[in-house]
């Protein structure tokens, strides 16, 4: 048997925790397509770049070994591992300023 007052608390409290999960931004296909295209150059060139990724705040700095299109997932290889990152997280891929 539950109070009403404990019901109300139950239901603000239900209310403050709950979480908004912030929505991965929005981008057109010229954007993708260019992101797509700096990837791909970066990864024949064996070139090393600066990823920056949605949710994180740290970019990651390495070389791309593989763009999977099955998965829609680009392979990072950083620090002497293979990340696995969605192609729709990667926000930027810069040459890295050294």
């Amino acid at each position: 048997m539950i109070l009403p007052e404990h019901k109300e608390a139950m239901i603000r409290h239900r209310e403050e925790i709950t979480v908004v999960k912030p929505k991965r931004p929005v981008r057109d296909e010229f954007e993708l397509e260019e992101l797509a295209g700096r990837l791909q150059d970066a990864m024949e060139e064996g070139r090393e770049l600066e990823i920056t990724i949605w949710g994180r705040d740290i970019p990651i700095r390495g070389k791309i070994v593989k763009m999977d299109p099955e998965t829609r997932r680009v392979h990072i290889a950083h620090f002497g591992r293979v990340e696995k990152v969605p192609f729709l997280d990667i926000l930027a891929a810069e040459r890295p300023g050294w």
